[in-house]
């Protein structure tokens, strides 16, 4: 039976994931940091020590293991050498452990967010992660906006159920490229089951604009909030100021740095070679 090892395997994606490529057979082996918390949500899996980058029990590394796929990634920290130590670094502790147990795929589930032009931190951090890779021997995969009862699609809709006005910035009509998880997690499967490298984008074609994003969630609980227009570039510095005071707004600088460069993928050529489909945001609301 085929081993594959994930991290973040108690998280949104992560479980999803777990839990598809247990029921197609594949031994489980999960890396986090709560183990014994772990081993309660996640009964069909092997649970490993696995806390970035210090704490790795490379038991899980042993035998016939298939591919290793790094979904986690950590975004609550009071500092970014902390977070860089424990993102970036921890990725490198994880690819040195691949290449020393000569595992064939090394799979980092990295975000659309991650290009050039990103001013977020997240962004830029998932970036130099995957200038880290090779692409002639790993595979980075670039989700869009997942969408499910989890991650950030669950703390926007919570947000939204207790706002009677959204603020919109930078004018709310750049493109998001959403991703229902059930078809991220089958784009995931199907690209380690054909073993392939380099970079894929899995969403849906087109996308919506930020403020049909909101409006298409706020439906979902019967509501129909005021739209109102802030001025993005004041708002950064706004909430920067706060946040350098350890004062923590629902919307962050980050937040709204990653709605100022959204960027457009084509996936039509990915979502083919996966063999997958990927319904649109519509679609993926009637999924709830």
């Amino acid at each position: 039976m085929s081993v594959i090892i994930l991290t973040g395997a108690s998280g949104f994606i992560g479980s999803a994931c777990a839990l598809l490529f247990h029921d197609r057979g594949y031994t489980v082996r999960a890396l986090v940091r709560n183990p014994e918390k772990a081993r309660t949500l996640l009964p069909q899996a092997e649970v490993y020590q696995g806390t970035l980058p210090s704490q790795i029990d490379e038991a899980a590394f042993s035998g016939n293991v298939r591919a290793l796929i790094h979904i986690a990634y950590e975004t609550q920290f009071k500092s970014r050498e902390k977070a860089q130590e424990v993102n970036e670094n921890g990725t490198l502790k994880l690819l040195e452990l691949v290449r020393k147990y000569k595992i064939p795929q090394f799979v980092f589930i990295s975000s659309m967010a991650a290009h050039e032009e990103a001013e977020s931190f997240y962004g830029q951090s998932k970036h130099r992660i995957e200038k880290i890779l090779d692409p002639k021997t790993d595979l980075i995969i670039r989700p869009g906006t997942v969408l499910g009862n989890g991650g950030i699609f669950e703390r926007t809709r919570n947000l939204i159920r207790k706002l009677p006005v959204l603020p919109i910035f930078y004018g709310g009509m750049g493109k998001m490229q959403t991703v229902w998880i059930g078809d991220l997690c089958e784009g995931i499967f199907s690209a380690v089951d054909k073993k392939m490298t380099g970079i894929l984008n899995i969403a849906e074609l087109e996308g919506v604009s930020v403020s049909e994003f909101y409006r298409g969630i706020a439906q979902l609980d019967g509501k129909n909030p005021v739209l109102l227009p802030f001025p993005g570039g004041v708002t950064v510095f706004i909430l920067k100021l706060f946040e350098k005071i350890g004062l923590h707004l629902p919307i962050t600088s980050e937040n709204l740095l990653g709605i100022k460069h959204l960027k457009k993928f084509e996936v039509a050529n990915d979502l083919a070679r996966l063999g997958i489909f990927a319904r649109n945001f519509q679609e993926s609301l009637r999924s709830l």
